[in-house]
């Protein structure tokens, strides 16, 4: 994880990013929120980059429990194929 205000950190490390594809979305969102949800800050905020074909897994209970811990969660969707409607869902 990197803190927000390292913004040359992030720019690079979103620049080194490769399509790849079979990415478990469920996984990696609960690693972050579980992550977050240990640390004290007054904002607590995911920014999601995903196609969200992904397999179906329990978002709702773990966006909930995100959502109780006052992490919020933002989704850019990535692709003609992407799923619009997961990807909104979570958001």
């Amino acid at each position: 994880m990197i803190e927000a205000g390292r913004r040359e950190e992030i720019s690079t490390k979103l620049a080194a990013l490769q399509p790849g594809g079979g990415t478990d979305l469920y996984v990696g969102l609960k690693a972050a929120f579980d992550y977050l949800s240990r640390i004290r800050a007054y904002k607590k905020h995911i920014i999601t980059l995903s196609d969200g074909l992904t397999p179906i897994r329990e978002f709702e209970a773990l966006v909930k429990g995100a959502a109780a811990h006052r992490i919020t969660l933002s989704t850019v969707a990535l692709g003609d194929e992407a799923d619009q409607k997961l990807l909104t869902r979570l958001a």
